[in-house]
C-alpha cells in the first residue's frame, strides 16, 4: 500500500510538473492568436484586464485536456476557441463582468464543458461538421491522405463549359507549426503573371502559380499592432491593388500584386468594425473607385454601411444602414448592385440584402436609396462564406456550423437564386482564401474544426459563360434588378 501511495504521488507530481499554463494577452490587440504548446494538459488564462482575449483565436491542440478561463470585463468577447479533435475542453466564464463571453464561439467535434457563474450567457453551440446534403460528391484529385506532393498544377485537359464542382488538390503544408495562418487568409491575383497572392497574420505572404505551387515569400513589414485577418470577406481587389481591413477593424492595408509593395494609408474608419465586417468595391465607367464596408462588430453586431471614395480620398456621409445587423458575412458588387449574404448576429442568417450603387455616389446621402431584401440562401450557417461573380452570375459557398459543401448561385439578370447543380465544394471550409483567377475559382485552406493546411480546391469554367440547369428555389428574391434611382 505504501508503494502504491508513493506511485500515485509521483504521478500527480509528474502531471503537475508537465502541465502547461499560458497567459494570453495582457491587453487588447497585443496578439490575436493564443495557443497551447501541445505537449501537456494546458490552462489558458484570459484575465487581469479589459478585453484581453477579445476577438482572439484560442487553440487547444490534439490529445490533451485544455481549460480556458475568462474572468474579466469582455475577456473572451468575440473569441473563438478551437478545441482540436480528441481534446477535452473546459471553458470557464466568470460572469459579473460585462460581456465576459459574449459572442464566444467554440469550434469542436467533441463534447465540451461550459461553466459560468452569475448572470451567464447561453453556452455557445459548437461548429460541428455535418454531412453535405448534396447527393453527388464533387470529383476530386488524390486526397491529402494518399499523397503529399507539392505539385499543384490543375488538369491540363480542357475544362468543361459548365464546371463540375470543386476539385481537391493535396499539398505539403506551407505553414509549419503556425497552422493558424491557414484560416481567414486574404487572396489577390496578378493577371500579368498569373500569380495568386495569399496574405495573413503580421504580414506573412505566400504565392501560388501552376508551375511553382505554393511558396512562402519574405514577410511584409506591417506596423506594430496591425494584423491581416478577418472572419467576414474582409478584402477586395481593384486593378492591381488588394484592399484589406486590418484586424483591429479601424483602417486599411493595401498590397499591390504587380510590385509586391504594401501601404498603410492611415485612413481611419468612421465606425470600428473589428474583424467581422465585409468589404466590396467598384469602379465606375469614368474611373472613380469606391470601397463598401458593411456590418461588423463593436460589442454588438452592426448594420452600418460605410463608403470610401478612393478617388476623392474621403468617406461619404449619410449612407443608409442595412436592414439587419450582421457580421462574418460575404458581399460583392455586381452590375451596380451591392449584395450582402448571410452572416451572424447571434443567430444564423440566410438573408440577402441589396443596395443600388450605380453612378456617382458622392451625393448618396441625399438620394432615395435604401437597402431591400433579396430573398434567402438555401442553407443556414454562422458565416465564413465567400462570394465571386462570373459570367453574369454570383456564386456563394463555404462557411461553418454546418460546414456545408453546397453552392448557391444567383442569376443577375433575373435575380433568381438556386442551388448550383453543376457540383459542390470538395470539402466544407470556413474562412477560405477565395479568389477568381481568370476562369478558375480558388478556395485556399480555411478551417473545418481544425485548420486545413494540406489541401486547396478549385472550380474551373470553360470558354463560355457558366450555366445552371437547376430549378430556382422558392424564395422571395425580386424577379428583376431594381430600377436604378437617378
Amino acid at each position: 500500500h505504501a508503494l502504491t501511495r508513493a506511485l500515485i504521488v509521483l504521478c500527480l507530481l509528474s502531471s503537475a510538473i508537465h502541465a502547461e499554463t499560458v497567459s494570453c494577452p495582457t491587453s487588447f490587440g497585443d496578439t490575436f492568436i493564443c495557443e497551447c504548446g501541445g505537449t501537456a494538459d494546458c490552462t489558458m488564462n484570459c484575465n487581469g484586464g479589459v478585453r484581453v482575449c477579445t476577438d482572439t483565436m484560442l487553440t487547444c491542440p490534439t490529445g490533451y485536456d485544455c481549460t480556458v478561463n475568462c474572468d474579466s470585463n469582455a475577456a473572451c468577447s468575440g473569441a473563438t476557441i478551437v478545441c482540436a479533435t480528441g481534446t477535452n475542453c473546459l471553458v470557464n466564464c466568470v460572469a459579473g463582468n460585462p460581456n465576459v463571453c459574449s459572442s464566444l464561439s467554440i469550434s469542436t467535434n467533441n463534447a465540451y464543458s461550459f461553466q459560468c457563474t452569475g448572470d451567464c450567457p447561453a453556452a455557445p453551440a459548437p461548429y460541428v461538421s455535418q454531412p453535405t446534403s448534396q447527393t453527388t460528391a464533387a470529383p476530386s484529385e488524390p486526397t491529402a491522405q494518399s499523397t503529399t506532393t507539392t505539385s499543384t498544377t490543375p488538369p491540363t485537359t480542357a475544362a468543361p463549359i459548365a464546371p463540375e464542382g470543386f476539385f481537391q488538390v493535396a499539398v505539403t503544408s506551407p505553414f509549419g507549426a503556425d497552422t493558424g495562418n491557414a484560416w481567414a487568409m486574404a487572396a489577390g491575383y496578378d493577371t500579368q503573371t498569373d500569380t495568386v497572392f495569399l496574405l495573413r497574420g503580421a504580414g506573412k505572404l505566400w504565392t501560388f502559380d501552376s508551375s511553382s505551387g505554393i511558396q512562402q515569400q519574405p514577410d511584409i513589414a506591417l506596423t506594430d499592432g496591425l494584423d491581416i485577418y478577418g472572419r467576414g470577406q474582409y478584402y477586395t481587389q481593384i486593378g492591381n491593388t488588394l484592399w484589406l481591413i486590418e484586424r483591429g477593424g479601424t483602417s486599411f492595408v493595401t498590397f499591390d500584386v504587380s510590385t509586391r509593395v504594401h501601404t498603410e494609408p492611415g485612413t481611419t474608419f468612421p465606425s470600428i468594425v473589428r474583424q467581422y465586417a465585409c468589404m466590396a468595391s467598384k469602379q465606375t465607367e469614368t474611373g472613380d473607385q469606391y470601397l463598401f464596408i458593411t456590418g461588423g462588430y463593436d460589442f454588438g453586431y452592426l448594420a452600418t454601411s460605410q463608403i470610401y471614395s478612393i478617388t476623392a480620398g474621403n468617406w461619404l456621409s449619410s449612407v443608409p444602414n442595412m436592414l439587419s445587423n450582421r457580421g462574418q458575412h460575404a458581399c460583392i458588387v455586381h452590375e451596380d448592385i451591392l449584395y450582402q449574404f448571410g452572416g451572424w448576429n447571434s443567430n444564423n442568417l440566410v438573408s440577402i440584402e441589396l443596395l443600388d450603387v450605380s453612378g456617382d455616389l458622392s451625393d448618396i446621402g441625399t438620394r432615395t436609396r435604401s437597402w431591400f431584401s433579396g430573398g434567402s440562401l438555401s442553407w443556414s450557417n454562422q458565416g465564413g462564406r465567400r462570394a465571386i461573380a462570373y459570367g453574369g452570375s454570383i456564386y456563394i459557398a463555404g462557411g461553418f456550423s454546418p460546414y456545408s459543401t453546397a453552392i448557391d448561385v444567383i442569376d443577375a439578370a433575373s435575380q433568381t437564386i438556386s442551388v448550383f447543380q453543376g457540383g459542390s465544394l470538395a470539402y466544407g471550409t470556413d474562412g477560405a482564401a477565395s479568389v477568381l483567377a481568370g476562369n478558375i475559382w480558388y478556395m485556399f485552406f480555411g478551417l473545418n474544426v481544425d485548420p486545413i493546411t494540406n489541401k486547396y480546391q478549385y472550380m474551373q469554367w470553360g470558354t463560355s459563360n457558366p450555366t445552371t440547369s437547376s430549378t430556382p428555389a422558392s424564395t422571395d428574391v425580386p424577379t428583376k434588378v431594381p430600377t436604378k434611382v437617378p
